[in-house]
């Protein structure tokens, strides 16, 4: 079946947040189609597909629970239909708002909070599933947003330094230069007094992550490596 020119379409659903782009995205190729489009909140065809309020009475008249987990939903809803529950003539005895990841136990007498599993977010990642932490992510972010420059530094009796960019600003010559310049000096300071190679990569660090701030107005991720010749 194929959209054409005259046909009316009907988006009774509201876009979930996060999916607004995507979805003007297919309204848009819809009107280019020739269609007439109907949405929220420009139309009011907007259908729930959540209980009403009475509803969710006639639930609880039906069923009369002695202990009550309202769960669908965020926090708000719980909470407003926790509300709602105890407003009936027949209230449950005991009403909890459940937590992510709370171990509840409910036996014929008691209903109770008694702890907690392990929860939280699974970031799947290509084949790694749940290798990839919030530093991780932090880093990407970082990387996509003000780029990196790689600093390889040679600790030798003759030392040696390169500078590569990446994602970064268009570095002409005389910014790399300077970072280049900057981490020689570094360098060399700490061969001739014999620092260890975390000494010298941290001196290399700041004073190029200080320079690059000042002189472009970003914040690169600076990977200075250095290695002992």
């Amino acid at each position: 079946m194929a959209i054409k020119p005259g046909d009316t379409v009907i988006l009774s659903s509201s876009p979930i947040p996060g999916n607004e782009e995507a979805v003007n995205r297919v309204i848009n190729r819809l009107y280019a189609l020739g269609a007439y489009v109907l949405y929220p909140p420009t139309y009011k065809v907007h259908a729930s597909g959540h209980a009403s309020q009475e509803e969710l009475k006639l639930i609880l008249n039906l069923t009369t629970p002695r202990f009550f987990l309202p769960w669908h939903g965020e926090v708000r809803h719980q909470t407003n239909f926790k509300w709602l529950a105890e407003s009936m003539s027949h209230p449950p005895e005991k009403t909890l708002i459940g937590e992510n990841g709370a171990l509840y136990r409910l036996t014929r007498e008691t209903f109770e909070k008694v702890g907690e599993v392990p929860h939280g977010v699974l970031y799947v990642d290509g084949l790694g599933v749940g290798d990839i932490t919030e530093e991780i992510l932090a880093d990407r972010r970082h990387m996509a947003e003000e780029g990196l420059v790689v600093i390889t530094a040679l600790a030798d009796e003759e030392p040696v330094v390169e500078v590569i960019s990446r994602g970064f600003v268009k570095a002409g010559e005389k910014l790399l230069g300077e970072v280049r310049r900057m981490a020689l000096e570094a360098l060399k300071n700490g061969v001739r007094e014999k620092k260890p190679l975390e000494r010298i990569r941290d001196d290399i660090y700041y004073p190029v992550k200080k320079f690059l701030k000042k002189a472009t107005g970003r914040d690169p991720m600076i990977l200075p490596v250095v290695i002992e010749g």
